[in-house]
């Protein structure tokens, strides 16, 4: 029997909520709808979904906050279900779309933004290709250089070494790693690794390529970008 994908909707907008229920139920997605962040953190230490559809304004705590804890493990104990957990897909739908919304939501490890209103289609098409992702994402290894990157469980190995990264410095690696040889322009980089078409501010890319930079430091790994001026990054030759 074909597994049927499950949902988590937290919406505290209880018509929409029960009608975005009834869409996805349509489309064959089993869905558990809750109205707080509280209760779907709560939820979370109990069931797994494959995919989350996360609303900003929440009664008790913004999107924002629930995405930032969802990706430190949502304060499960247990390791492995944390990491687990902490890389479920999240689709922000809210009504909340400033760029600096949108940098935000990314920033703290959304998958995907979308603003409301939204055709139901264009949101179930959205869910599939998240999900489609998510399912290729589980079964591969990348190689980066002298290691391997599993996007799957947002990891960087080097030997014994294991560095952690967030969902948007994992899609970034991915992208050059690739193509090792060429160097990608921010813009290229955004679209690539996050499917966002500029112009957004392409100073976020040099933010995350420091971070990622910061980590690998810490563990004595040699910096694997350069930066090349006026064009953007590429990786070091091994």
């Amino acid at each position: 029997m074909a597994h049927q994908p499950t949902l988590l909707l937290v919406e505290d907008n209880l018509a929409l909520a029960g009608s975005l229920v009834d869409v996805f139920a349509i489309n064959g997605f089993k869905t558990t709808a809750v109205h707080r962040a509280a209760d779907g953190l709560r939820q979370l230490r109990y069931e797994t979904p494959d995919l989350i559809i996360l609303d900003v304004v929440l009664p008790d705590m913004d999107g924002f906050a629930f995405l930032k804890n969802l990706r430190n493990g949502a304060d499960i104990e247990d390791e492995d279900r944390r990491m687990v957990v902490s890389r479920i897909p999240v689709i922000m739908l809210t009504a909340r779309s400033t760029k600096e919304d949108i940098l935000i939501g990314l920033q703290a490890g959304a998958d995907h933004y979308l603003t409301k209103p939204v055709d139901p289609d264009v949101l179930v098409a959205h869910i599939l290709v998240q999900l489609q992702r998510s399912r290729r994402a589980s079964e591969a290894v990348t190689p980066f250089l002298d290691g391997k990157l599993y996007p799957s469980a947002n990891r960087l190995v080097f030997g014994d070494v294991v560095v952690a990264l967030t969902t948007q410095e994992c899609a970034l690696l991915k992208v050059f790693a690739s193509e090792p040889g060429r160097t990608f322009s921010r813009e290229e980089l955004l679209k690539l690794g996050w499917g966002i078409e500029a112009p957004y501010e392409t100073k976020t890319i040099d933010v995350h390529i420091y971070k990622i930079k910061r980590k690998l430091a810490k563990q004595n790994i040699e910096n694997p970008f350069v930066a090349v001026r006026g064009k953007g990054y590429r990786l070091r030759s091994h």
